[in-house]
């Protein structure tokens, strides 16, 4: 790699890590991007491979931060010239993700904190931020006070106000309860990415579902900031919030599952 190639294409910095005495020690490399990560793939890859030469491993001894011209930054794994793997991401509006990375976007198991307050569990995104699958849950902010459940009639369209849910949303998520409770939840009638979630976390969500027992009531709250249908289901023996949103073809694709709280918080 050319020296002067590299000063007119971005510039390096590097600071101590914060932290402990012992993170301290471990100096952090900043790139600094005048442009989008995707036209620095073959200068990163250069560098990455001089600072193994050189004797700097990522992770044991030396960090390397990513800071792209549009106010992302991202520090973790890199292969196949872009972030795979672990690591870390900050977006520009505030938002934060950290957990499972895959060409360069949050996919799989993490968190993904966003700048409102509100946190998504086992995140997975489309190319422009879009919720394609995870378990979403608000955290620090009120629900929407209780309101009856009103499905639209067919024809509605899905960006219906936020008083009346999208039509399907109820039924899905209480043919989604059925299946947990029951143990075998209709993985067709979810997302492939959702129903993987949905898979893993079988264990956990059948004994919660099974343990309840009857559904008797389903309550519609409102209109959740990413597109997701908010309700109260009451148990014999409890109760939970949860929230569905649904793709073009009625799946579920993410929604929230959390216990209820009392009715207007």
């Amino acid at each position: 790699m050319h020296r002067a190639c590299l000063a007119m294409l971005c510039a390096l910095a590097v600071w101590p890590e914060s932290g402990s005495a012992q993170q301290q020690k471990t100096p952090v490399l900043g790139f600094l991007a005048s442009a989008s990560e995707r036209q620095y793939t073959s200068t990163i890859g250069s560098l990455r491979r001089g600072l193994n030469e050189a004797g700097y491993v990522e992770k044991k001894n030396l960090l390397i931060e990513y800071r792209w011209a549009n106010g992302q930054r991202y520090r973790g794994d890199w292969s196949r010239d872009q972030p795979n793997g672990k690591g870390s991401i900050q977006f520009p509006n505030g938002d934060r993700y950290s957990g499972d990375i895959r060409n360069g976007l949050p996919n799989g198991t993490g968190t993904l904190v966003f700048a409102n307050g509100a946190v998504m569990m086992s995140a997975a995104l489309d190319a422009e931020g879009r919720m394609l699958g995870g378990i979403l849950e608000p955290v620090g902010r009120p629900l929407p006070p209780a309101a009856p459940s009103s499905v639209p009639a067919a024809g509605t369209e899905a960006s219906a106000p936020s008083s009346m849910p999208a039509a399907g949303t109820e039924a899905a998520l209480r043919r989604l309860v059925a299946g947990l409770a029951s143990g075998s939840p209709d993985y067709d009638r979810l997302s492939p990415q959702f129903a993987q979630i949905v898979r893993r976390d079988l264990p956990m969500t059948h004994a919660m579902f099974n343990g309840m027992g009857e559904l008797r009531s389903v309550t519609f709250r409102g209109r959740g900031e990413r597109g997701d249908d908010i309700y109260d289901l009451v148990f014999a023996n409890g109760g939970v919030t949860m929230s569905a949103v649904l793709d073009a073809d009625g799946r579920i694709v993410g929604g929230i599952l959390r216990p209820a709280g009392p009715a207007g918080r």
